[in-house]
């Protein structure tokens, strides 16, 4: 695989594009460079239920330890990445993440 296409941001979106079933060859390189994803759904578009379908699926497949802070943290800092690039910044999911997680938003406050 060249190193062009072993980019993370450029491997998850082809995966979040693909149609079932159309996913073969980009599972297969992820495999192959022994990275860790999940693929989901969310049932709606209000930004909890976004963080709450990615954070379950992120914890039931291994991607994530929902035990080590520092990698719910990193999960939450990706979430809130994602739903501001795909909002084009209207999203507003960090309050719905700093009510869920308290400590989180504690935590995150110095964490800049």
């Amino acid at each position: 695989m060249e190193p062009r296409q072993a980019r993370i941001g450029r491997q998850a979106l082809l995966l979040a594009m693909l149609d079932e079933g159309e996913e073969g060859p980009v599972l297969s390189q992820l495999e192959a460079l022994s990275w860790r994803y999940c693929q989901g759904r969310v049932g709606a578009m209000e930004p909890h239920k976004i963080v709450a379908a990615i954070e379950t699926a992120a914890k039931r497949h291994g991607v994530v330890d929902g035990g080590l802070y520092r990698e719910m943290h990193a999960l939450y800092h990706a979430i809130l990445e994602a739903v501001h690039g795909v909002t084009r910044g209207a999203g507003r999911a960090g309050r719905f993440v700093e009510n869920r997680w308290p400590s989180f938003r504690r935590r995150a406050r110095h964490a800049v």
